[in-house]
């Protein structure tokens, strides 16, 4: 099987290379700078290709300047646009488009929330995300390409992403809540969304969205405290909220959530 990871240099993107190329699967990156190339030599990259894999997407915890905003938007949005083009252009297109989403796409973290909810929120991170899948629901109208949205909560994993940086301040006894902790925090490990893919390109029944996350939601309070016992680091430290918004002005809303 010929798999395209568009974003491949990231965490996940890293992952399935690896998991890919362990069962035998050709696995074609696809970085940032092919999307300078015109449409015509970029469709080529999608040749041949049974499953594209769309990861990209700059990453969202850090300042929202202006520019940054932009950035946000061109990473996803446009490069999804393109991607789309490319498609529409191949006679043989891949049968399978998979594409990263968010949870932050809800509305209010401390409620349930199913795929079939529809209260988005409607601050900038809501509104990116929701722009980010009605690009990728274009390929839902193209003939034989079966279309699959994963809106992922914080993925876990020792080898990268936001795990590592999570652990460090317990590793110097400063471990704990983000302010009151009652932030909901849904999340999910590498290898259960690397499971989750696989079921998604063996079982061609599948198609649409998909939350992907642990079943059970936590708070952060209940997480921080697990944490600090699986690490047997104290865990009483509570991060202020005036602290994260210093740092990283309105993306900490994403963080502090309540």
């Amino acid at each position: 099987m010929r798999i395209v990871i568009v974003g491949a240099s990231g965490l996940i993107g890293s992952e399935l290379k690896a998991m890919f190329a362990s069962l035998g699967h050709e696995v074609v990156p696809v970085d940032r700078k092919y999307f300078k190339l015109n449409i015509h030599d970029f469709k080529e990259l999608f040749r041949d290709a049974d499953v594209l894999i769309n990861l990209a997407g700059a990453p969202i915890i850090k300042r929202w300047t202006s520019a940054y905003k932009k950035k946000l938007y061109k990473s996803r949005i446009d490069t999804t646009d393109k991607i789309f083009t490319a498609f529409k252009l191949l006679k043989h297109r891949p049968s399978l488009y998979l594409a990263a989403s968010a949870i932050g796409i809800y509305n209010n973290n401390d409620e349930y929330h199913t795929e079939q909810s529809e209260q988005f929120a409607n601050d900038f991170a809501g509104k990116l995300v929701q722009d980010w899948e009605m690009s990728s629901l274009q390929f839902s109208g193209l003939h034989n390409v079966r279309t699959i949205i994963m809106r992922l909560g914080v993925v876990l994993s020792n080898n990268g992403g936001a795990f590592p940086k999570m652990v460090r301040p317990y590793k110097i006894g400063l471990g704990g809540r983000i302010g009151n902790g009652r932030q909901a925090f849904s999340f999910i490990h590498i290898d259960d969304l690397k499971k989750a893919i696989l079921l998604f390109i063996e079982n061609k029944t599948m198609s649409g969205v998909f939350n992907l996350t642990a079943p059970e939601t936590i708070n952060n309070k209940e997480f921080s405290k697990a944490l600090g016992k699986a690490l047997k680091r104290p865990s009483f430290f509570i991060v202020p909220k005036f602290i994260l918004r210093l740092f990283l002005g309105k993306a900490s809303g994403i963080i502090i959530n309540v």
